[in-house]
């Protein structure tokens, strides 16, 4: 009997969970670790983050060289981007060709969302960033 009680539990237990459990990461639950900028890795010594803040609709953050604020309007699912504003720090061009494209990025995105592997990806016409949740 308990065997037949320990099997309902389990099977009612694995009903109840997410089929893709990466989704349930909600996008402004603290900073992603910026790793891909279109396609390409992060520049070597580029450590890019971002915060986003569905509440004050902002995505703060790091290029890589400079610290940057983006406001937003819309949805996750339809972003109407502001001007980017940031620090204006020389850094190596590699990291500057970085920042150049986050910025270019970042003010055209038209989307933010979390992908299956737990990946905030926040995508337009300009190109796309990818992040993972920071440890």
């Amino acid at each position: 009997m308990r065997s037949v009680l320990a099997a309902i539990f389990l099977i009612g237990c694995s009903m109840n969970e997410p089929e893709n459990p990466g989704a349930a990461v909600a996008m402004d639950q603290g900073r992603w670790q910026l790793v891909e900028v279109d396609g390409n890795p992060v520049a070597a010594g580029g450590q890019g983050w971002l915060e986003v803040d569905m509440g004050q609709a902002r995505i703060t953050g790091s290029s890589g060289c400079n610290e940057f604020m983006v406001a937003f309007e819309g949805s996750p699912e339809a972003l109407v981007m502001g001007a980017v504003g940031g620090t204006k720090k020389l850094c190596p061009e590699p990291l500057m060709a970085q920042e150049r494209r986050v910025y270019e990025i970042l003010s055209a995105a038209r989307s933010m969302t979390v992908d299956g592997d737990g990946m905030l990806r926040i995508s337009g016409a300009r190109g796309y960033l990818r992040a993972e949740p920071a440890t």
